[in-house]
């Protein structure tokens, strides 16, 4: 298994997923060597990312070089305006800053270079989710890019259009590098990575997936760096730049192994104290209450797919009452005698075609005394966000 780049690991580079094998313990600098805190001379190159581009100035605002004492060793993508997500074996003592916001390390003043404060490995991350998570000194002014969790992440599908993104080497054998950010156009190959070795048993399901090859790659210095999942809704971040798979024949151009951020949402927020910005997901109404009387409110699919039926369900109910759902979305909800405070409901909206395709939602609840005479108690009041 060869990781596309990092401080105790070979790092990769963009467009083609830097792979290095395990086995080597090289510095995380030796890859690549290039100094961003000012400008710098491009290595000497004939050809552009391997199956990819210069990406235009401003296309990819949420990419970030991640760096090394001033030196690019891994990629990175904007989460959260203070949480930049990249590779598991990227972290290091030396990772100290990254710079958001530039299609070239030639012009880091395009961009913004911050403080990495804090990193978080994934628990295990070599046999589970190669991830670590960079916390900033302070929120970047960039738009975070988001994660394909909710409707989004069932269209993470063999076949699916993917953007690879990164400042890795451009030749197959991980010797070239340039200073400007790369992209390729690919498709996922593997959705759930259990078509070629090398894809870790304890992410499954839905933890990794594979994507690239045929002349299309990442490559070392890359590693950490997005794969977007393209739709007609908009683009999000489905992979992580981690690994070739084991029978790759060169570092770049077999295509490799990405770790699905969607499968880890709840781990980042949890560990960082942060809400990640929502992906396209059902809408629930907040609902308000008499206490021990029935109030009522609606959940909206929000589905990007039009035309799709779906059904509802109830899959955490409330801790101070009682709830249902009917066909058409909306809940009733009764709290017990006397009690005031707030409530929650988690519901589960599903493609009434597709019953795997799911997506939820939590209903906040706040239980009164006594409604405003003008409150009804059904249906209104705020929104809630899918997950």
């Amino acid at each position: 298994m060869r990781r596309r780049s990092g401080p105790s690991i070979p790092a990769w580079s963009f467009v083609v997923p830097l792979i290095v094998p395990l086995a080597l313990a090289a510095p995380a600098h030796a890859d690549r060597g290039v100094r961003v805190d000012a400008p710098v001379a491009a290595a000497p190159s004939t050809a552009p990312v391997l199956g990819g581009s210069d990406a235009p100035a401003g296309k990819w605002p949420d990419v970030a070089a991640v760096l090394f004492g001033g030196y690019q060793e891994c990629t990175g993508t904007l989460i959260a305006p203070t949480l930049v997500l990249t590779a598991g074996h990227c972290a290091d003592s030396t990772l100290n800053q990254v710079l958001i916001g530039t299609s070239s390390l030639a012009r880091p003043s395009e961009g913004e270079t911050i403080n990495v404060v804090q990193q978080f490995p994934y628990p295990n991350w070599a046999n589970t989710f190669d991830l670590t998570i960079l916390v900033l000194e302070h929120a970047s002014t960039l738009p975070p890019r988001v994660i394909a969790s909710g409707w989004a992440r069932h269209d993470i599908v063999d076949g699916a259009t993917a953007a690879l993104v990164g400042y890795g080497a451009v030749d197959r054998d991980a010797n070239v590098y340039v200073d400007e950010l790369q992209e390729a156009t690919s498709t996922i190959t593997d959705a759930n990575c259990d078509d070629e070795p090398g894809c870790n048993s304890a992410a499954r399901p839905d933890g990794e997936l594979g994507a690239g090859g045929g002349g299309i790659d990442t490559c070392p210095g890359d590693s950490g760096g997005p794969l977007y999942l393209v739709t007609d809704y908009g683009t999000f971040l489905a992979g992580v730049t981690s690994r070739s798979y084991d029978n790759a024949v060169y570092y770049c151009q077999d295509g490799g192994v990405y770790v699905r951020p969607d499968a880890v949402v709840d781990w980042i927020e949890e560990t960082t104290g942060v809400t990640l910005p929502a992906a396209p997901g059902p809408v629930a109404d907040d609902l308000v209450a008499e206490t021990g009387k029935a109030g009522h409110a609606t959940v909206d699919p929000a589905d990007p797919h039009p035309g799709t039926s779906h059904t509802f369900a109830i899959v955490t109910p409330p801790v101070h009452g009682t709830a249902t759902i009917d066909g058409g979305g909306v809940v009733t909800y009764t709290s017990e005698a006397g009690y005031l405070g707030a409530d929650e409901v988690e519901i589960e909206v599903a493609d009434a075609a597709v019953a795997t395709r799911t997506a939820r939602t939590t209903m906040a609840i706040e239980v009164v005394d006594q409604l405003p005479e003008e409150d009804t108690g059904c249906c209104a009041v705020g929104g809630g966000g899918g997950a």
